[in-house]
């Protein structure tokens, strides 16, 4: 069967994107939900299945058409890489060093709340929670929680079986609760993908130089030691990350 013809085959069962939910995590909720696995789903929809992992752009076209999704949409939250471990994040840029494509992070409250009225394919994975930089959800106030890697790439990409195989944890997460307000800098950060560059002196920079500037100014002005990003105490990284941005010329100006 030709490419056009499969595209024209419309889904019985598809599902309703969460906001700012990726591509990858749309499919795996799509193929949970007709009991059959990612690649199998888009091997009988005329679609590649590592091509759609990797967000090759006429699969997304092609998604949107089987399924009935919002081609802006699929774009928009589609981690597109632009070089060699960059990738333009929402409307933000960023390396390897903050936004980490293949982690599966998810807030285990907005998860357990996804599973509650969805059932199985309610699983999913946003873009932002991929970000390292940001710690906490939103919504919930809750932390992040990131669970082990899969043994491939293919199943690190299906959310749904990563979530079913780590259910315990996520649960155990979401039953602890614990409140984690957003910081200034994350409300920062998420502005930028969700909107852009911003009007101030970090305007120009990626998300892991905005991260690594702010976390160093607010090093210097506390007196501590950083080793390197990767190696600090998230606690410590939102605390230094918010006062860096505080002293900053855009925190001086407001």
């Amino acid at each position: 069967m030709r490419d056009v013809e499969m595209y024209e085959r419309q889904l019985g069962l598809t599902v309703t994107p969460f906001a700012g939910e990726t591509p990858a995590s749309i499919v795996s909720r799509i193929a949970a939900r007709n009991a059959i696995s990612p690649r199998n789903l888009c091997s009988d929809l005329g679609l590649r299945w590592p091509f759609l992992r990797s967000v090759y752009p006429d699969q997304l076209s092609g998604l949107a058409d089987v399924a009935g999704l919002d081609r802006a949409n699929l774009t928009r939250w589609n981690p597109e890489k632009i070089g060699i471990g960059r990738y333009r994040v929402g409307q933000a840029r960023s390396s390897t060093g903050v936004f980490r494509r293949t982690a599966t992070r998810v807030c285990p409250a907005c998860i357990e709340e996804a599973l509650e009225g969805e059932g199985r394919h309610g699983a999913h994975q946003l873009l932002e929670w991929s970000v390292m930089c940001l710690h906490g959800c939103e919504h919930h106030k809750a932390p992040l929680v990131e669970l082990p890697r899969a043994a491939t790439s293919h199943e690190t990409y299906d959310v749904v079986a990563q979530i079913s195989r780590y259910s315990d944890v996520v649960k155990k997460a979401a039953d602890a609760s614990p409140i984690y307000a957003p910081t200034v800098f994350e409300a920062y950060v998420r502005r930028r993908i969700n909107h852009g560059p911003q009007a101030d002196w970090l305007g120009e920079l990626e998300l892991s130089q905005l991260h690594g500037a702010c976390l160093s100014l607010g090093g210097a002005i506390c007196g501590s030691s950083l080793p390197s990003p990767a190696n600090v105490d998230p606690d410590l990284e939102r605390e230094l990350c918010v006062e860096g941005l505080r002293f900053s010329p855009m925190g001086r100006t407001g």
